[in-house]
């Protein structure tokens, strides 16, 4: 999302965070998807939170790096069972 941030900003600006949402939603069941319910949702869900984590990231001037950004997206998408590692 960093490489194309002034797409994503204009979208974010115009009201068409839902499209973005869409789009990244669609690769990812497109990739990973197993036309499961659980799929679906997480898929989905995981979307929404990437979206939802680039707006502060932007506001606060891309201070973490992206590779650092990756980082905190992946310990807080990690099951459970393993976080405490």
């Amino acid at each position: 999302m960093y490489e194309n941030r002034k797409l994503v900003d204009s979208l974010f600006r115009c009201g068409f965070t839902w499209l973005l949402i869409q789009a990244i939603a669609g690769f990812l069941l497109d990739t990973w998807g197993n036309e499961t319910p659980e799929a679906t949702y997480l898929l989905t869900g995981f979307a929404g939170f990437l979206c939802s984590c680039y707006e502060p990231w932007a506001e606060g001037g891309f201070k973490e790096e992206p590779r650092q950004m990756a980082v905190l997206v992946n310990h807080f998408y990690r099951i459970p069972s393993e976080r405490g590692k």
